[in-house]
């Protein structure tokens, strides 16, 4: 993994500064990212007809929707209002990481993952590693 995807996935997030990532590549990676985990939800979100690999062709779609309220549309307002919707977990939840290696190695800890009621003994855990 390069410099730029770990960038691309912090911008994702929101731990830089989207104008310095550019709007335009973060809601590409996003929509990249979500195609690539099949998670299309964004396609009923946005009442889009099928999925689509081209972000120009989503910001195209959210400007006409804004147009019909405001006279003008500013593209990067489009990607922003993706970008947005993404954060706040309207296309589903998806992890940027690859997990395939801890998976594999059995590091995750299945049962404590799958049972949230077992949050006392997490926190009990997490306190004795932590010292």
């Amino acid at each position: 993994m390069d410099d730029v995807e770990i960038n691309l996935k912090l911008a994702s997030l929101g731990c830089l500064n989207d104008s310095v990532a550019g709007e335009d590549y973060i809601a590409d990676y996003i929509l990249y990212r979500l195609n690539k985990s099949h998670l299309y939800t964004y396609v009923k979100t946005l009442n889009l007809s099928s999925p689509t690999n081209n972000i120009s062709q989503i910001s195209q779609h959210i400007g006409e929707i804004i147009e019909k309220k405001w006279n003008s549309v500013d593209p990067v307002n489009c990607y922003k209002i993706f970008i947005n919707q993404f954060r706040m977990g309207f296309f589903g939840k998806i992890c940027f990481d690859d997990l395939s290696n801890v998976i594999q190695l059995n590091q995750l800890n299945d049962y404590l993952l799958s049972y949230p009621d077992n949050i006392n003994l997490i926190l009990l855990l997490s306190n004795n590693t932590t010292r």
